[in-house]
Parts: C-alpha cells; structure tokens; sequence
C-alpha cells in the first residue's frame, strides 16, 4: 500500500455554486467525525453497560494555515462568511480518479488568527458540520 502524502489531500469550498476552490493558504485540516452512542441497558443486560450502535452523527473540520492575501481564498473571506452566519459546501479530496472524498455543507464555528513576533502570521478555523457528510468517488471526466 503507498502512503499518501498530506499536501495532496486538498480542501475545497464551493464560495460560488458549481465552483470548487482550493484553500491553498492551508498548511493542515483535520476531519473528525463523532457517532453519539446512546446507552441501552436494559433488565437483562447484568449490570453491564450496553450502547446502540447507530445513534447520532456529527462531524467537524479542523484546519489551519499561513495569512497569505495573494491566494484565492484567505482568512479574511472565510471570516467575512463566519460574521454573516453563512455556510458554505466544502470537500477533502484528492483528484485522483476513484479517490473516496468527503463534502457537506459547515458554519464556521471558532476562527483564530496568531502573530508571533519571531514568525509568519497564521490562523486557524473549526468548521462544524449542518446535516450529512457523504462520502463520494472521483469520477473519471466525461467523454474519456
């Protein structure tokens, strides 16, 4: 199995509908996904804790990066859509064909920007998922 290096899991968001962008500022994002398992004990469980398998899902993103105001997307537009109490759609992908990614639609939760004195300036965002996460395949591009 070839390990996959992290600068080629990028993370996208859809600012436009139908437009991808990559927030190439990123220097790492974590997704984490929670399933709350509810407790079933029951009469004949003897005294033992028992869990439903199923109960409720949430997920978040944890990212983080360096203030750059050339690249497409900054910290400074991502915060502009936390104020407004916008979501917006976002995807972890590779490109390659047949790569599994994720994408669901997230409010930014917390953002932070750092500026050490001795370094560059950085920042940092949760993203808290609203409903679903899928996970989908990359397809091979029409008419190939």
């Amino acid at each position: 199995m070839a390990a996959i290096p992290g600068k080629d899991l990028l993370l996208y968001v859809e600012l436009v509908p139908g437009v991808w962008t990559a927030v190439c500022a990123s220097t790492s994002h974590t997704l984490n996904i929670a399933t709350d398992h509810p407790e079933a004990v029951t009469k004949c469980s003897g005294g033992w804790a028992e869990h439903l398998t199923d109960g409720r899902k949430s997920w978040t993103v944890d990212v983080d990066g360096l203030h750059d105001p050339d690249q497409d997307i900054t910290i400074d537009d991502l915060i502009a859509y936390q104020l407004a109490g916008v979501g917006m759609m976002i995807r972890m992908s590779l490109t390659e064909v047949g790569s599994i990614y994720y994408q669901g639609t997230v409010s930014i939760d917390t953002s932070s920007i750092t500026a050490p004195a001795d370094s560059f300036v950085g920042w940092s965002l949760t993203l808290i998922g609203n409903g679903e996460l899928e996970q989908l395949t990359v397809a091979a591009a029409s008419g190939s």
